[in-house]
């Protein structure tokens, strides 16, 4: 019997090919462009030209070793601690829940703090062991960036993979089992197909997120170019040195931009979790005792948390590099000013000035708000 598709498979197959049209062909074309030379042949010149650079050899390397690093300490501290809250009867599992929400709701500058008065060269912990005659190496350095982050990070494994493990309905698991399923099918079978759909809507949100930010930088900018020229004509004196020109008038543009333009991306982060939960808690798949709308939410919070760290860190990144090859171009490398390396890299550092100021930061603050929302509405979708 051929089997139809349901309204989650049309679903599913227009964000495949969003994703194909808008990421996947494109970085594709400009890696495959990257990969050929003058003549047209593949060569690896390029890349052998870029790495020849200490600095951003050593960037690259600490970027993902630090990386790397900090999302296995995370996975090795929140996954243990999960199975034990969601699967294992122990005192004390709402108190420890609910301490590690607090770096989820409290600014990243007083975790940093924190460290540093405690593990600090003159922390309270650091000088106490040091009457004891213990020393211990300082939070500073990248044992201490490991350290902060992955406890920093920590919370957003456990809370996702203790809440899927809670919601998910243990009687399917053990009914596919009883039927001579293996454990890595009923995954791919049971819970995958239930959390799909939220999953890549968590994964869009983050690329819708970050072109309203490149967007509302790139219609602003064309305001103040306008205005710029505006003041020139009117005032030629500006263009002697002569005269001063209105500043206040690009800072109330600057300001005004900034506010009406961040509306949307502000909303985004505050309605979807609360759409996911409540549309899939009314429409989606039931199951037996089986909160679907929880299920959605967790997947929708977990991809949008992984794909909009992986994206905040190409940004801000990428950004850096692009308007630091312009200044490298500038001081004469590739020719210098005026040639069309220096052109590309003026189109580059156009692109890369919102990377790295605008979406790449924002996208901090796009985690932080999806999870503080998901947990306030929480009972919402139980």
């Amino acid at each position: 019997m051929r089997r139809r598709g349901d309204i989650w498979t049309g679903v599913t197959g227009i964000a495949f090919a969003l994703l194909l049209v808008l990421l996947i062909i494109p970085l594709g074309r400009l890696l495959w462009a990257s990969l050929l030379g003058d003549d047209g042949g593949f060569t690896l010149k390029h890349y052998r030209e870029f790495l020849a650079y200490p600095y951003y050899s050593r960037t690259i390397g600490h970027s993902f070793l630090v990386s790397g690093l900090v999302t296995l300490c995370a996975l090795v501290v929140a996954i243990p601690v999960a199975f034990l809250i969601a699967r294992v009867d122990i005192p004390g599992k709402t108190i420890l829940k609910s301490l590690a929400i607090l770096p989820l709701v409290s600014p990243p500058f007083i975790g940093a703090y924190s460290w540093i008065l405690l593990f600090g060269r003159a922390g309270y912990v650091t000088t106490l062991l040091q009457k004891g005659g213990i020393t211990i190496p300082t939070v500073y350095g990248m044992h201490g960036i490991v350290l902060a982050l992955s406890l920093n990070l920590y919370p957003f494994v456990l809370l996702m993979v203790a809440g899927a493990l809670q919601a998910l309905d243990l009687s399917l698991e053990e009914a596919a089992q009883g039927l001579g399923s293996s454990p890595w099918r009923v995954f791919w079978t049971v819970t995958v197909p239930v959390t799909m759909p939220s999953i890549l809507g968590g994964a869009m949100l983050v690329f819708l997120f970050s072109s309203l930010a490149i967007k509302a930088v790139g219609r602003t900018a064309q305001i103040i170019i306008q205005e710029v020229r505006r003041q020139f004509k009117a005032n030629p004196d500006i263009m002697k040195g002569t005269a001063d020109p209105d500043y206040g008038t690009c800072v109330d543009i600057v300001t005004r931009g900034a506010l009406k333009a961040m509306i949307v991306p502000g909303i985004l982060p505050i309605v979807c979790p609360v759409a996911v939960g409540l549309i899939f808690r009314s429409f989606g798949v039931t199951a037996e005792n089986l909160p679907v709308g929880a299920v959605a939410v967790a997947a929708f919070l977990m991809v949008a948390t992984i794909v909009g760290i992986l994206m905040a860190l190409m940004m801000n990144n990428g950004g850096g590099a692009w308007d630091n090859a312009k200044k490298l171009i500038e001081t004469g490398v590739f020719g210098g000013k005026g040639t069309d390396a220096h052109k590309a890299a003026i189109v580059g550092d156009t692109v890369g000035d919102p990377f790295k100021d605008t979406a790449g930061p924002s996208l901090h603050v796009l985690i932080k708000l999806l999870s503080t929302i998901t947990l306030v509405a929480a009972p919402l979708f139980l």
